[in-house]
């Protein structure tokens, strides 16, 4: 099995963070800063994640995000349940909690 996939023009690992139950927590924090540190590329992450603390401890690890940082957001997952709520995901999101 190939250990990378192409998404567009950018090669990621097929690998990546699942952040569903990400609570902001210093070891969590720490977590998403050592599996980037070790080579993680792909992180999975949405606003309805634990009331958005998935997001927050994302920024919060990453902070400050380099401007070259990609995302790739998964704007229909969800769009029925999520109907009611802002759409507040994806790099403007994330960054505002980076600081």
């Amino acid at each position: 099995m190939e250990k990378s996939v192409k998404l567009g023009d950018i090669e990621v690992a097929r690998i990546g963070l699942g952040t569903n139950r990400l609570t902001k927590t210093r070891d969590n924090i720490s977590l998403v800063k050592a599996a980037v540190a070790a080579g993680l590329q792909m992180i999975d992450t949405a606003h309805s994640y634990t009331g958005g603390q998935s997001e927050e401890t994302i920024g919060d690890a990453l902070s400050p995000i380099p401007a070259d940082a990609s995302w790739q957001p998964r704007a229909a997952a969800g769009a029925a349940l999520d109907a009611a709520a802002p759409r507040c995901s994806g790099p403007r999101w994330t960054r505002a909690f980076a600081g």
